[in-house]
């Protein structure tokens, strides 16, 4: 690991020099980037176990090389000392991606996204090509997605397999107009990455195939949608099917090398189209709809949610001094039918932002979000509505270079559970005020004062929240040097729970106090050196006064070279 950072570094710092060079060879390439080392440490005291490690050391680079014709070769490294054991992806990443008018390259560590249901949420370790020659693309990427991870039962660490996947697109036309794109994508978990196989997680393998499209609908309307289909098998140590039909044992053959068949593969397809009206400027009326079959899986793409129907109505409106939008939505579950009971969601959200004057402006929310099964007499039905409302002023005064900013807000939340057995128990109701003062004199001092109060409710309990902070920062030397701080004290009260009938009761009142240092002078046009500190100190009230409270401490020095 000591080499591998030293050799990044020093890769990093030679690029640095050659592109800084004055040689004539040199002169129509233009190099800029920055380099940063940190060095971040940790104490505290209270807790039985180590939330971060005492030390950590870091370097991270972002070198931007542009060649003549416009071909743009980005490098990036993030290097650090911490173990990044049990995490699907190191912490340790170095990756290019070099880019020029018609294409773009990846090596290394990248993400890059071909369409919503195949490949749009994996990081890879590898490599990939995207051209986009006229109206031509091509695209082909392969790496490893997931890296193996021993479980490990003491810190609560989850296995994971190894897992390489690759994906192919191929199509005609740009994003932005009409185009016909086809998508495939395979990826594949290696049983054999781990010493002994996991009793929680089988290994996986997976095919999808995609067609996105999308244009203009004549003058006011654009449409934009894709459909796919998938096979996931969730355990490729499963007995493999026998079928009678020889026709199809056939046609599962030949998809073999592509995506293992047996009794846990699951096909199912999946589909989203989007159409946006624009018949004046100031209105769009966006009309939405996503329909994911029950078995439908792509593993880049693991965010989608399966066995949901959407549709959504959003309207915009946009005006001088106004813009408002809302939306209008209905989800629904058991998109094949096979279960006992049907999720209905409704969702009613509104938007309005308005200046009122040059100085006063407004901003209010409001969402209804309710959830019904179709089990209506079952004591075990979900019916429930969640509410909330938001409304946030603002007011500015300017004189001169100097500025007052007042910022005012109050967001309510509630949760309505008409479930027969536990509604009364789980409905909750929050009220949340803010209060926001920033000011600027002009001279290099700023000032920033908050106040935020919540209140929670339930059928039994009631608990509030206190929050104050001040932050202060002044720009001295004109501008090098940079000096901030900031106090915040929290409290929290909690009713108490009496042990016996009889015994009184006390409310417990917990308090913490935060203090921020900063200070960050810049030694150059290219160099910056910054330096933080952070103190939080907590403390249990009554009748929890004698355990032990909580401290940390951390603590940040940085240098940064721009260039």
């Amino acid at each position: 690991m000591v080499h591998r950072v030293r050799l990044t570094a020093s890769v990093l710092l030679a690029l640095v020099s050659v592109a800084s060079a004055d040689g004539q060879s040199l002169r129509r390439v233009q190099v800029n980037g920055s380099l940063t080392t940190s060095a971040d440490f940790y104490s505290q005291t209270g807790r039985r176990y180590d939330v971060r490690p005492p030390a950590v050391g870091g370097i991270q680079g972002q070198i931007n090389v542009t060649l003549p014709g416009g071909i743009t070769l980005p490098f990036s490294a993030y290097i650090s000392t911490e173990g990044d054991a049990g995490y699907q992806q190191p912490f340790n990443q170095i990756g290019a991606s070099p880019a020029w008018r018609w294409g773009r390259a990846h090596g290394g560590y990248f993400s890059t996204r071909f369409t919503d249901l195949t490949l749009a949420d994996a990081r890879l370790l590898g490599g990939g090509l995207e051209l986009t020659p006229g109206p031509v693309r091509v695209g082909a990427v392969y790496g490893r997605a997931q890296r193996a991870v021993e479980a490990d039962s003491l810190r609560g660490r989850l296995p994971l397999f190894e897992r390489q996947l690759a994906a192919v697109q191929l199509g005609v036309g740009r994003e932005t107009g009409w185009h016909l794109w086809l998508t495939g994508l395979r990826a594949k978990d290696d049983a054999a990455s781990l010493n002994a196989l996991p009793t929680t997680i089988r290994p996986e393998e997976n095919l999808v195939l995609s067609a996105a499209f999308g244009g203009r609908v004549g003058r006011y309307a654009s449409l934009r949608g894709e459909v796919a289909g998938s096979a996931w098998t969730g355990n490729t140590l499963s007995d493999t099917l026998a079928l009678d039909d020889p026709d199809l044992q056939v046609w599962l053959d030949r998809l073999d090398p592509l995506v293992k068949i047996n009794a846990s593969t699951r096909l199912d397809y999946a589909g989203t189209a989007t159409l946006d009206v624009t018949p004046v400027p100031m209105l769009t009326v966006g009309l939405q709809g996503r329909l994911v079959g029950p078995g439908f899986k792509s593993l880049g793409a693991q965010q989608t949610e399966a066995d949901v129907l959407d549709v959504l109505v959003a309207p915009t409106l946009r005006l001088s001094r106004v813009q408002a939008a809302v939306r209008v939505g209905l989800r629904q579950n058991n998109v094949a039918g096979t279960r006992l009971e049907t999720r209905h969601r409704a969702l009613y959200a509104a938007n309005v932002a308005a200046r009122l004057t040059d100085a006063l402006s407004v901003t209010v929310d409001a969402s209804n979000y309710g959830l019904r099964t179709s089990q209506e007499v079952d004591t075990l039905r979900v019916a429930s509505v969640a509410r909330s409302f938001s409304i946030a002023p603002a007011y500015t005064i300017r004189r001169g270079r100097a500025s007052h900013s007042l910022t005012g807000a109050y967001a309510y939340q509630d949760l309505v559970d008409e479930n027969l057995t536990s509604g009364r128990e789980t409905a909750t109701r929050n009220h949340t005020f803010t209060a926001t003062h920033a000011w600027a004199l002009g001279n290099g001092l700023a000032l920033t004062t908050n106040a935020t109060y919540v209140s929670g409710l339930t059928r039994d309990l009631t608990t509030t929240m206190l929050t104050l902070s001040e932050n202060v920062q002044h720009r001295l030397m004109r501008g090098k040097l940079t000096l901030g701080g900031g106090l915040s004290y929290t409290q929290s009260t909690v009713p108490g729970t009496p042990t016996t009938p009889s015994a009184a009761v006390s409310d417990q009142t917990d308090r913490g106090v935060n203090t921020r240092l900063r200070a960050a002078y810049r030694l150059s046009r290219q160099s910056t050196f910054e330096a933080s500190a952070n103190t939080r100190l907590f403390r249990y009230g009554a009748p929890r006064a004698g355990q032990d409270g909580l401290r940390e401490g951390t603590a940040r020095v940085a240098y940064t070279y721009s260039f």
